[in-house]
């Protein structure tokens, strides 16, 4: 399955087509957007029309998820027409379910890769590492207010395409989505750096240039 990934990944590589859509890419928490050097590497390869298409975003780990969500909002380049698809791995597929509401177009796409929809008890957990705890681990934990509101809003306009890793015990996929996929581990590959080797996955690079090419 891995080398069927690969083999797909060089046919589009040999005949790139014009990318459709201004791509946002959004890190998890504790990350930044080199996170995204493999995905990058595949858009290019796979596309034309890249230059000036992409953006990925830094997100700050100290601020709530409605903050990340305007300083995401902040950065659209409002004069592009193309349609924005977003995609966010952990934390930030969870702002781009709340970004893509916030930009309001009907032709916004979701891709969410191990995100943890309805939260995680491991943030719930990180409140009592320390006397100070970042408002966005509060808004990562289970059932928080933040988690909730995201949820109410997949329930109005399902994410598009989610991807994850199973027994990732970080990640949850979003109920419903319109594509859900959850791929079965490498030998080997202990449960937490699932949640972070899932970017590296060729099926799931795959299944993101796949999407975008449709």
């Amino acid at each position: 399955e891995l080398r069927g990934a690969r083999e797909q990944l060089t046919r589009w590589a040999h005949s790139p087509v014009p990318l459709r859509h201004r791509l946002v890419l959004l890190p998890g928490y504790d990350s930044d957007a080199s996170v995204y050097a493999p995905l990058l590497d595949a858009v290019q390869r796979s596309f034309t029309q890249v230059e000036g298409a992409v953006t990925a975003i830094d997100l700050r780990h100290d601020l709530s998820i409605a903050a990340l969500t305007a300083h995401v909002d902040g950065l659209q380049d409002r004069d592009d027409p193309r349609p924005v698809a977003f995609v966010g791995h952990s934390l930030g597929g969870l702002v781009c379910v709340s970004a893509a509401a916030e930009l309001g177009r009907t032709d916004t796409q979701v891709i969410t890769i191990a995100s943890p929809f309805g939260g995680t008890r491991f943030a719930t957990l990180a409140r009592w590492w320390g006397r100070d705890c970042p408002a966005t681990l509060l808004d990562l934990g289970a059932r928080s207010q933040a988690t909730t509101a995201i949820q109410q809003i997949v329930q109005l306009r399902p994410v598009d395409l989610s991807l994850r890793l199973c027994g990732d015990p970080l990640s949850r996929s979003p109920d419903p989505a319109q594509v859900a996929v959850s791929y079965p581990p490498a030998l080997l590959v202990h449960p937490r750096t699932r949640h972070t080797l899932v970017l590296q996955d060729p099926r799931v690079l795959r299944d993101v240039i796949g999407f975008l090419r449709q």
